[in-house]
């Protein structure tokens, strides 16, 4: 994955119609502060929410990135779910993420299921995907695609060009975690 990457924000259902730059986004940058609760707020929408990526590191053949959705809107928001996450070259998907509570990079805070998230304004939460690299598999190789990540509950796709997905790419186990309070794996 191209850790420095700026994403492209697609309009609609991330068909890659209408891409518009955005500059502001830098994968290393982000901060916590998400609260699980239960609050009045209204659900974040796409244009609130900024992704943005950063590596979650590697291990015993497993690689991913933590994406990190930060509220850019003036008031808080909630957010609950997975997000939508796919590899896609031109106007073909190779690749959807598979929903799981729990992977091996995830950080398992012990779910049952998808905790509700309150994000106050310039506040992030976070959700980590994962692969397998070659375990024997037929593997979709480092710059085969873009990554594309929608925020759960929204239509809003962002995009992150060409990916650098380790040595051998995602062989196996491509898989999303549910969106969770603060940014995942945070030194």
């Amino acid at each position: 994955m191209a850790h420095g990457a700026v994403p492209t924000t697609l309009a609609g259902s991330g068909s890659g119609s209408n891409p518009s730059s955005n500059p502001s986004s830098n994968p290393t940058t982000s901060s916590g502060g998400g609260r699980n609760t239960e609050s009045g707020a209204s659900a974040c929408t796409g244009s609130a929410i900024q992704v943005t990526v950063k590596s979650a590191g590697a291990g015993m053949n497993h690689s991913g990135d933590v994406l990190i959705f930060t509220n850019h809107a003036s008031s808080a928001c909630t957010m609950q779910g997975y997000p939508g996450v796919a590899v896609v070259q031109g106007s073909t998907t190779l690749l959807n993420a598979t929903r799981s509570l729990t992977g091996y990079l995830a950080d398992d805070p012990g779910l049952s299921s998808p905790p509700p998230i309150t994000l106050a304004s310039g506040t992030s939460a976070s959700a980590v995907v994962e692969w397998v690299g070659n375990a024997g598999e037929a593997c979709y190789p480092t710059g085969t695609g873009a990554l594309e990540v929608t925020p759960p509950n929204t239509r809003s796709t962002s995009s992150f060009g060409s990916l650098t997905l380790g040595d051998d790419g995602v062989c196996a186990d491509f898989e999303v975690h549910p969106v969770v309070s603060g940014v995942c794996r945070e030194s």
